[in-house]
């Protein structure tokens, strides 16, 4: 099976503040992006290719030095290179992996927005304090770039800068919008929105 990527970037940062006349400072940012993505699989076996567009706005306040208000609305749109929901006639199975651009839970959906980011957040020079939507980047729970609108978090979350190389950082969730869905789920909904992994020693039946 071959795969063919091809990932632009336009990425752009505004900026509206006025220091001498008040501590409030206003930041607009975003970016836009195309991804295509194309696999290409043995003999018979279906082609699947999908072109998405789309990126991100976020705008946040900031308070003084310490506090900040933000949000930001992701969006990924489908452009109808191929039509998705259908499956190979042979496996009966959908992409894995261009769907992964989309929501890939409803797949009809051809363009997806989720407000991603609304967030308050307390910042000392050592310690972070954030509680809303958020997007994280950990072991566990982290971004994951490599699809149109990431993987991002609600609830509260705690950062330690030990030291320029050193961070400590814990936090409770209640909700999270796994990347490639268009929504949040509660902790438990959200496991399982994913198929198992494949391996060849696998029959085609018990996939």
């Amino acid at each position: 099976m071959q795969k063919i990527y091809l990932l632009l970037f336009l990425p752009f940062l505004l900026h509206s503040q006025n220091p001498t006349e008040s501590q409030v400072q206003g930041t607009l940012s975003g970016q836009w992006r195309s991804y295509y993505m194309n696999t290409v699989n043995k003999g018979d076996l279906k082609d699947f290719r999908a072109l998405a567009t789309g990126g991100f706005l976020k705008y946040e306040l900031k308070f003084g030095n310490n506090l900040r208000l933000g949000s930001a609305l992701y969006n990924s749109t489908n452009m109808g290179l191929q039509d998705l929901t259908v499956p190979d006639g042979t496996t009966g199975r959908l992409s894995r992996y261009e769907e992964g651009q989309f929501d890939r839970l409803d797949l009809e959906n051809d363009a997806v927005f989720l407000l991603g980011e609304l967030y308050l957040e307390y910042q000392l020079k050592k310690h972070r304090f954030t509680l809303g939507r958020i997007k994280i980047n950990t072991p566990l729970i982290n971004p994951q770039d490599g699809r149109m609108i990431p993987t991002l978090v609600q609830g509260f979350w705690y950062k330690y800068k030990a030291s320029p190389n050193g961070t400590f950082q814990f936090g409770v969730l209640n909700e999270i919008a796994p990347r490639s869905t268009g929504r949040f789920y509660t902790i438990g909904e959200s496991i399982g929105t994913y198929p198992v992994g494949r391996s060849i020693s696998r029959s085609t039946k018990s996939l």
